[in-house]
């Protein structure tokens, strides 16, 4: 499967080994590096906090090296700074700059003394929080977590801002509430997992390469993690045009297999951003025939039939593009033993997937649970993020497919053992019906591009564009016009 056009994904273990790397690829020494990484967050974000007090929490590893240098390019700009540390084994690279601070005479404080002085401060504050980086390890200290409670409060009431300098200090992506807050992230060298759920709580996030030898470093292993990033606006816009000499077949073709009784919304739903985006002709199999009248009364000109008990004599649903499988669908329906078409692609939706390890499954079949309906697969409740990885990646392998895990951190883990992640928390997306609009726009993408990994990137991406809708609380419906009138 091509993965060259996606970035990849760091562990805590594997961004050390990085930095170490770069040190010797680079024939240079880890304080230059620090100094470069501190350099772009500076340039970045002087204009907006110059007036405010600085306050910089650091560790004594490289992680607390970066927010000393911070803390002098502030004050060698003429900023009110203050660092807060702890007295401990610190690395030479933390050392090299605290010198270089404590020469320019940057006031260093006992940690235990932030938020006396956070209190007595009447200024506009800026935390920089560089107190831990990627490698922590073990349980945080009763210290640290009271610090992190404390900052989580005066962040709520607006009296502070927070800078996490590469991840959020303590982060942990199961317990994100035993952390340092995360609010404007600064990610430093590599894309790191953990950061792709530290996202969905911050309200800004920056990433800063420095020029760190990531390709030459990536060809002496193999690699699991990718991050979706954004499609280029070029690549995207062209997936939604329509060409002067298209016809209806040309624009993708699509059967959807869903609609029960008292459910036809689900299907419809789905069928009608296919056609929004620019999908050319579909049909809809149902085995409800309240669902076909209601289909026809909206718009006679739709195809929409009853479940046949064979599909081999189904000449359009043979000839589809793709094949969307579940909306709407009771999960007592029976449905026709041959729906599973090879070399097709499939969505496998909502009353699709607890069938789905019944069903010859194939490497172009995509399951699309909701956390629930994983358990539902899984038999069983999946607590953790590690955990639920770790199910999909298993099942992908063991049957040969694909699942999109939805939820604010969507995660695809594909037949062949790669996982790709892309972190977007909305909760105007968390109301009924949205998951029938990703199938449909699932199906679309695959009509025009014809490649699973492109088909999941440039639908999140599509999905993430509802985030601008000014009203709070969008129904499903609301969200696939304000799609449709944005394309």
């Amino acid at each position: 499967m091509e993965i060259n056009s996606f970035s990849i994904l760091f562990s805590g273990e594997e961004s050390k080994e990085l930095d170490e790397f770069a040190v010797k690829h680079l024939s240079t020494k880890g304080e230059v590096l620090m100094s470069l990484a501190s350099g772009s967050i500076f340039t970045k974000y002087y204009n907006e906090f110059k007036s405010h007090t600085i306050k910089v929490i650091c560790g004594n590893g490289n992680n607390g090296g970066d927010g000393i240098v911070l803390a002098y390019l502030f004050f060698q700009s003429n900023c009110d700074v203050e660092i807060y540390y702890k007295e401990g084994k610190s690395s030479d690279e933390y050392l090299f700059h605290k010198k270089i601070a404590l020469n320019s005479k940057v006031q260093f404080y006992p940690l235990e003394s932030l938020v006396e002085n956070i209190e007595n401060c009447k200024n506009k504050i800026l935390i920089i929080d560089s107190l831990f980086g990627t490698g922590l390890k073990g349980e945080i200290a009763e210290e640290y977590l009271s610090i992190f409670k404390y900052l989580k409060d005066k962040l709520k009431e607006k009296k502070i801002r927070i800078l996490n300098v590469d991840t959020p200090s303590g982060f942990m992506i199961d317990n994100p509430n035993y952390s340092m807050p995360v609010d404007i992230l600064c990610e430093i060298g590599c894309k790191k997992i953990i950061n792709q759920f530290a996202k969905i709580y911050s309200n800004e996030y920056s990433f800063f390469s420095i020029g760190f030898p990531v390709k030459d470093f990536v060809l002496r292993k193999k690699w699991n993690y990718y991050l979706f990033d954004d499609p280029s606006d070029n690549n995207f816009k062209d997936s939604l045009e329509k060409k002067a000499e298209s016809n209806k077949y040309s624009n993708g073709s699509c059967s959807f297999f869903g609609g029960s009784k008292g459910m036809s919304g689900a299907i419809i739903l789905s069928q009608s951003i296919f056609h929004a985006l620019g999908g050319g002709i579909s049909c809809i199999y149902t085995d409800s025939s309240d669902t076909i009248i209601e289909v026809l009364k909206e718009d006679p000109s739709k195809m929409i039939k009853e479940f046949p008990e064979q599909l081999k004599e189904e000449t359009f649903y043979k000839k589809s593009d793709s094949l969307v499988i579940g909306p709407g669908l009771n999960i007592s329906s029976k449905i026709p033993n041959d729906i599973l078409i090879n070399k097709t692609f499939t969505i496998l939706d909502a009353g699709m997937i607890k069938k789905a390890g019944s069903l010859p499954l194939h490497e172009l079949t995509l399951l699309t649970p909701h956390a629930g309906e994983l358990n539902s697969l899984a038999g069983k409740k999946l607590e953790t993020y590690d955990q639920k990885i770790q199910f999909i990646q298993s099942f992908c392998l063991e049957y040969n497919t694909n699942i999109l895990l939805k939820g604010p951190v969507n995660i695809l883990s594909t037949y062949s053992g790669e996982i790709f992640i892309r972190a977007f928390s909305n909760p105007k997306l968390a109301v009924m019906g949205t998951g029938d609009l990703l199938t449909g726009i699932l199906a679309y993408f695959y009509t025009r591009l014809g490649n699973l990994l492109q088909t999941v990137q440039y639908s999140l991406f599509l999905f993430e564009l509802s985030s601008k809708i000014p009203k709070k609380n969008p129904t499903a419906l609301e969200i696939l016009r304000f799609l449709s009138e944005r394309l």
